[in-house]
């Protein structure tokens, strides 16, 4: 049995203090969509859609939360 591979892949960007979590289809249209202002919460959210729908999370998604995370983090 062969694995089908989808095309749709979760994405994220910010924009301002706002993230924005969503699906990303071939003919262009978004579905899924999370706005959250905390980087955690976006990464638990694309951890999420990975597990409900079995989507492939975008390359470098998990290191630019890490890094807003990381930078926002007071210690």
């Amino acid at each position: 049995m062969r694995a089908i591979k989808s095309k749709r892949v979760i994405t994220a960007e910010k924009k301002g203090r706002v993230w924005k979590v969503y699906v990303k289809n071939p003919n262009k249209t978004e579905s899924a969509v999370c706005h959250t202002k905390e980087p955690l919460k976006a990464l638990r959210y694309a951890f999420h859609l990975k597990a409900k729908f079995g989507l492939n999370i975008g390359e470098n998604i998990f290191d630019r939360i890490m890094f807003d995370y990381k930078s926002t983090a007071v210690c």
